[in-house]
C-alpha cells in the first residue's frame, strides 16, 4: 500500500478556519472600508479633479498594510497557537495522530490563507469599483499592493509565531512581540540620552544608525513605503513672468504614482528574515516540552537571556529617569549618583523578572549573581562614557574625506551647506578650536552655538552640536577660527544670496524683479536691465570680499528690504544685504532708496557699531 507524508493536515486547517473566522471577517472588513469603499465614496471628487489617479490610493494603503500586518499577524498567531498556553489543550493536541510538524505548518497555512482570502476579496471589490466608476482598473498598483501586504504579513506573522513558541504564558507573548519589534530602537534612544549627558558636543544629528533602522522593521518600512514617488511627464505651460513676455517654457507635470524602488531591498530582506524566523519557530516547536504550558519562558536556556535583557533595559531606562528626577535643577552630571540610580533599578528589575519567570518570590539567593553581573555592566558603561574611551569628543573628520558640511552658527544667523574645500577646512578648524578651547556646555543666555553635520565620502555622517560660552570664545582662538569661516567666499555668498540659488542663476536668464522696503513699505518693480545691473552689483561686491559677518557680533546690520530677481530657470531672493556691499548700495540709491531707508539706521548708529569705515555714496546719509 502506497503511503505519503504531508507537512500539513487538511482537517486542522478547516478547523482553524471555522474557529477563527471572526478574525478573518474583521481583517477583511477593515481592508474593504479602507480601499474599495473609500474609492467608491471619493469617485466623484477624483474624476472631477486634475492630477488624481485611481492607483495612487493603493500606494498610500501600503503604509496601512504595515500596521495591518503588525496587528493581525500577532492576533492570528496568538489565536492559532493559544493551545500552547494551556496544559489541557496542549496535551490534547499533542495526543492527536498528527505530528508536530504537521500541526505547525497547518496553523501557519491557515493564518496566511485567511489573510490572503481577505486581500483577494478586497482586490475583487476594488477592481469592480474602479472598473465601474473610474476610467479603468489600476492593475499594476493593485497587484503591487497585494504582494507587498503579503510579504509584510509573512514577516510579522512569522515573528509572532516565534514569540508564541518562546513562551507558554499568553500575557507574555505580546510583551515579547513588542520587544522584538522595538528593542534596538529603544536601546538607541537610551544610549543617545546617555551620550548627551557625558559627551561634549554630542548630538544624534536627528537620525539613527543603520543597525537601528534595519533592526526596527516599523522604522525602515514606514520610511520607504510612505515616500511618494511620481511618474513625471513632459508638458507645456505659458510662463507667468513679471516682465509679461508671454514666452512659453517647457514644464513637467505629475503623472501617476509609482512603486518606490527603494522599498524593494527592505521587503526582500525582511522576507528572507521571515523565512529564518519561521524555520526557527518550527525547530523550537519540535523541541518544546508540553509541560512548559503556563511558563512565561518555555525554554530553560532562554531564561537567563531574557532576565538579563529585562534587567539591563530596566536599569538603563528607569535609572536615567530616576537620576533626572534627583538632579531636577542641576544640569551637571554626577557620575556616582547616576551609577547608583542605574544599579538600583537594574537590581530591582532583575529580581522582578526572576520572580515572574520562576513564579516564586524566593529568588534572592539564586539571582544575586545575575543582578551583580548586570550592575557591573552598567557601571562599566557609565565609567567608559565618562572617560570617553571611544574618543568621541576629540574625533575630527579628515578634510579630503568630507563631501559636504552643513553648518549652523545660530547666533550669527548663518546656515550654510558647505561643499568647497576652502570652506570645509575652515569648518574643521573651527570645530578643532572648540574641542581644544571650548570647555563645557553652556545652556544659559551667554552661549554661542556651532552645529555641524558632515557627510563623509564613505556614505556615513558625523554630527556635533556645541553650546559654549560666548564671552570665553571671544577671548580665545575660537573667535579667530569663526571669523576665518565667515570670511570664506562660500559663506559670504550664502549670507547675501544663498549659495545654491546664486550659482544657479545666470545673468542672461534674469528677466525682472522687485524691491520691497520694510521701513517705508515702498515697492519698486525692476525691468530686466535694472535687475541685471543690480545682480552684477551684488556679484562685484562679493568678489571684493563683502558680506563677511563679525562673529558673535550683536551689532550686525542688514537691509530692511527684500530683493527678488526673477529668472527663467531659477529665481533669487535676499533680505540679508550688509552695508559693505557698496556697489549694491550705490545702485539702490540710484533707484531712489537712500541708506537710511535701506538699513533703517542713522549715521551715528552705523558709526557706533563699527561700520564707519564703510564707503557710502554722498547722498546716502541724510
Amino acid at each position: 500500500m502506497r503511503s505519503a507524508t504531508s507537512f500539513f493536515d487538511k482537517t486542522l486547517i478547516r478547523t482553524d478556519v471555522r474557529r477563527y473566522w471572526p478574525l478573518t471577517f474583521l481583517y477583511t472588513a477593515i481592508w474593504i472600508v479602507l480601499i474599495p469603499v473609500t474609492q467608491w465614496a471619493e469617485a466623484d471628487y477624483m474624476m472631477r479633479g486634475t492630477g488624481h489617479y485611481v492607483g495612487d490610493h493603493l500606494y498610500d494603503m501600503m503604509t496601512a498594510g504595515i500596521f495591518m500586518a503588525l496587528f493581525f499577524g500577532f492576533l492570528f498567531a496568538a489565536a492559532l497557537f493559544s493551545y500552547l498556553m494551556n496544559s489541557r489543550s496542549v496535551g490534547l493536541m499533542h495526543a492527536l495522530p498528527v505530528t508536530r510538524t504537521q500541526q505547525f505548518f497547518s496553523h501557519f497555512l491557515a493564518g496566511m490563507g485567511m489573510m490572503t482570502f481577505g486581500k483577494l476579496l478586497t482586490c475583487f471589490l476594488t477592481g469592480l469599483v474602479q472598473g465601474l466608476l473610474y476610467d479603468g482598473v489600476a492593475w499594476s498598483a493593485l497587484f503591487q499592493w497585494f504582494w507587498v501586504c503579503t510579504a509584510l504579513e509573512f514577516f510579522f506573522f512569522s515573528l509572532a509565531i516565534l514569540c508564541c513558541m518562546a513562551s507558554g504564558w499568553l500575557p507574555a507573548v505580546p510583551v515579547l512581540y513588542a520587544a522584538a519589534n522595538s528593542f534596538i530602537f529603544i536601546a538607541t534612544i537610551l544610549l543617545q540620552a546617555l551620550g548627551g549627558m557625558f559627551y561634549f558636543g554630542y548630538t544624534s544629528g536627528g537620525s539613527y544608525p543603520a543597525i537601528t533602522r534595519w533592526g526596527t522593521p516599523l522604522h525602515i518600512l514606514t520610511d520607504v513605503l510612505n515616500e511618494r514617488v511620481w511618474l513625471w511627464e513632459a508638458g507645456e505651460k505659458p510662463a507667468q513672468s513679471m516682465a509679461g513676455t508671454g514666452v512659453v517654457f517647457d514644464y513637467t507635470v505629475r503623472g501617476p504614482r509609482i512603486f518606490n524602488p527603494d522599498a524593494v531591498l527592505p521587503l526582500v530582506v525582511y522576507g528572507f528574515v521571515g523565512l529564518v524566523l519561521l524555520g526557527s519557530a518550527w525547530l523550537l516547536y519540535r523541541s518544546r516540552k508540553s509541560e512548559s504550558a503556563g511558563d512565561p519562558v518555555a525554554f530553560a536556556w532562554a531564561r537567563p537571556v531574557i532576565r538579563t535583557g529585562i534587567a539591563f533595559y530596566g536599569g538603563l531606562s528607569f535609572g536615567l529617569g530616576l537620576y533626572n528626577i534627583f538632579r531636577a535643577n542641576n544640569d551637571r552630571v554626577g557620575l556616582l549618583a547616576l551609577i547608583f540610580c542605574m544599579v538600583l533599578m537594574s537590581v530591582l528589575w532583575c529580581f522582578a523578572a526572576d520572580m515572574v519567570i520562576r513564579k516564586t518570590f524566593h529568588v534572592f539567593r539564586s539571582g544575586w549573581k545575575n543582578a551583580a553581573g548586570v550592575a557591573l555592566l552598567l557601571i562599566v558603561l557609565c565609567v567608559g562614557a565618562k572617560m570617553d574611551i571611544t574618543g568621541y569628543e576629540t574625533r575630527l573628520p579628515e578634510a579630503d574625506k568630507v563631501e559636504s558640511a552643513t553648518v549652523n552658527l545660530s547666533y550669527d544667523g548663518v546656515y550654510v551647506d558647505c561643499t568647497e574645500p576652502e570652506t570645509i577646512e575652515a569648518v574643521i578648524a573651527l570645530h578643532k578650536a572648540i574641542i581644544e578651547e571650548g570647555s563645557e556646555e553652556v545652556l544659559g543666555g551667554d552661549w554661542y552655538r556651532l552645529n555641524v553635520d558632515y557627510e563623509l565620502s564613505n556614505g556615513t555622517y558625523m554630527s556635533r552640536d556645541y553650546h559654549i560660552s560666548r564671552t570665553a570664545a571671544r577671548a580665545s582662538g575660537i573667535y579667530d577660527a569663526a571669523e576665518a569661516l565667515l570670511k570664506t567666499e562660500e559663506v559670504r555668498r550664502d549670507v547675501i544670496l544663498g549659495s545654491k540659488r546664486a550659482t544657479a542663476v545666470k545673468m542672461e536668464d534674469i528677466r525682472g524683479g522687485y524691491i520691497n522696503s520694510y521701513q517705508t513699505n515702498e515697492s519698486v518693480q525692476l525691468t530686466a536691465e535694472q535687475a541685471k545691473a543690480l545682480y552684477q552689483a551684488l556679484l562685484d561686491d562679493l568678489a571684493a570680499g563683502a558680506g563677511a559677518i563679525k562673529p558673535m557680533d550683536e551689532g550686525r546690520l542688514t537691509a530692511k528690504l527684500s530683493i527678488e530677481l526673477d529668472a527663467d530657470t531659477n529665481g533669487l531672493w535676499t533680505n540679508e544685504l550688509p552695508p559693505d556691499c557698496v556697489n549694491t548700495v550705490a545702485y539702490l540709491n540710484e533707484l531712489g532708496f537712500d541708506t537710511v531707508a535701506i538699513f533703517g539706521a542713522t549715521e551715528q548708529w552705523i558709526k557706533e557699531n563699527g561700520y564707519d569705515t564703510m564707503t557710502y555714496p554722498a547722498t546716502s546719509i541724510g
